[in-house]
């Protein structure tokens, strides 16, 4: 039965990865309809990781206090929702609008997942958990690149948002039918068969503090372990999904003049190599019963990854070594799956939720924050040429827009080297 459950809430999150990888496909289209300039579009991706941030730590409450169930049935609906703003807006502001909802909407999603597996499996699965969690999301990274060009070109972006939001709103029936939030009696993992909680159980069963809310968030922001992780996150994250969820399609074509498929199958290589990554990470993270060390040598490779995709041949790597260089991006870059399990051992087993949750504050902050800074920077070092009614920038533009991409991950690194070793078991007392 935790496979069912687990299941179904992974499909959610296959839908919250492609909203968040989408807008790279349809940036050029955004520029032309809308308008708009690279500061205002990377505003515009901006939106989701602003509201995603702003919901980790309610997230995170409502994961442990409401149930999961409740939680990313309500989220999808709300996405569904804002996909159809989005699809009809017709200004920057309306387009913004339905972001922010959708973004609102998912952002529930994953910390709902993570106490799912808190609940339902054993605490030496949790980290080959959290990579099999992240493989099936890519599955919606990776439909948001050739399959979404293809589709945008036949029906166009606004007919395929519409779509989404239907889809999104079937999930969210799926997740209700199917998700319970905890085994009765509680804590009886493994048990395949065993009894799921209704609504009712869990009030009888669930965990109770004196101080309420209040007294986890207060118990979870002192501590200064999360701190790191969250810096960690924000580091591996942060450029990660600046640059494949909105930078990474306008830099293959205008630096390298090739197709919207050929830019969209280099993002695909990204959302491979998570994919790849995030388990393999996860089951050795497991294997050798060690959090930080295959954190470090990941986050060590991402970096230098960064470095040369910055660096080298002014900012333009040969397209011979792009692919590998990008998919090394993105398996190298899964170590921020760790995060979760950092976050969640230096923690009250309790609090696995709102753990979960403010380390992600990192990441999405981190995606949002750079997301922005790159389009503002590549204003900067705007030289003029228009086409299309859309303005063109050249390669010392995104560049110096990437250079910020270095500064967080080498902040990540850091963060990652005074990280906790927890030893794949929970050291909160």
């Amino acid at each position: 039965m935790r496979w069912f459950i687990w299941g179904s809430a992974a499909t959610a999150y296959i839908l919250v990865y492609f909203h968040r990888m989408a807008p790279a496909v349809i940036a050029q289209s955004l520029m032309q309809d809308l308008h708009i300039t690279a500061g205002s579009l990377g505003t515009l991706g901006a939106v989701y990781f602003y509201a995603y941030t702003a919901m980790q730590v309610p997230s995170g409450v409502l994961a442990d206090r409401v149930g999961p169930r409740l939680t990313i049935a309500t989220g999808m609906v709300l996405a569904a929702i804002g996909s159809a703003i989005f699809a009809e807006g017709r200004s920057l502001f309306t387009a913004m609008v339905g972001r922010l909802l959708v973004g609102l909407g998912v952002s529930v999603v994953f910390v709902a997942i993570m106490k799912l597996q808190a609940e339902w499996f054993e605490v030496h699965e949790f980290g080959t958990l959290s990579g099999l969690t992240m493989l099936v999301g890519n599955i919606g990274a990776v439909l948001a690149t050739n399959p979404l060009s293809w589709l945008t070109e036949g029906i166009g972006w606004r007919s395929s948002y519409a779509i989404i939001g239907c889809l999104s709103l079937a999930v969210a029936v799926l997740c209700w039918a199917v998700i319970r939030d905890k085994p009765c009696p509680p804590r009886s993992h493994g048990a395949v068969g065993g009894k799921s909680c209704s609504k009712l159980d869990v009030a009888s069963t669930q965990d109770t503090v004196n101080g309420g809310p209040w007294r986890d968030m207060l118990s979870v922001f002192g501590n200064r372990h999360v701190w790191f992780v969250l810096a960690a996150f924000f580091g591996v994250y942060g450029p990660l999904m600046a640059f494949s969820g909105m930078w990474g399609v306008p830099y293959m074509l205008q630096v390298y003049s090739v197709s919207p498929d050929t830019a969209a199958s280099y993002m695909m290589l990204i959302a491979i190599g998570i994919m790849v990554g995030s388990p393999l990470v996860g089951y050795v993270s497991d294997r050798v019963r060690s959090r930080k060390v295959p954190y470090l040598t990941f986050m060590g490779g991402y970096v230098a990854i960064w470095l040369a995709l910055v660096l080298w041949n002014g900012g333009r790597p040969p397209r011979y070594v792009l692919g590998v260089m990008l998919f090394g991006l993105g398996l190298l870059g899964s170590c921020y799956i760790l995060s979760w399990a950092c976050a969640k051992e230096v923690c009250a087993p309790r609090l696995a939720g709102l753990a979960s949750g403010t380390a992600n504050v990192g990441g999405f902050l981190g995606a949002a924050l750079i997301q922005s800074i790159i389009g503002v920077a590549m204003d900067t070092r705007w030289s003029g040429h228009v086409a299309g009614g859309m303005r063109i920038y050249d390669v010392a533009a995104y560049q110096f827009g990437f250079s910020f991409c270095v500064a967080a991950s080498i902040i990540g690194l850091i963060a990652v080297a005074l990280l906790r070793e927890t030893r794949c078991r929970n050291v909160s007392s």
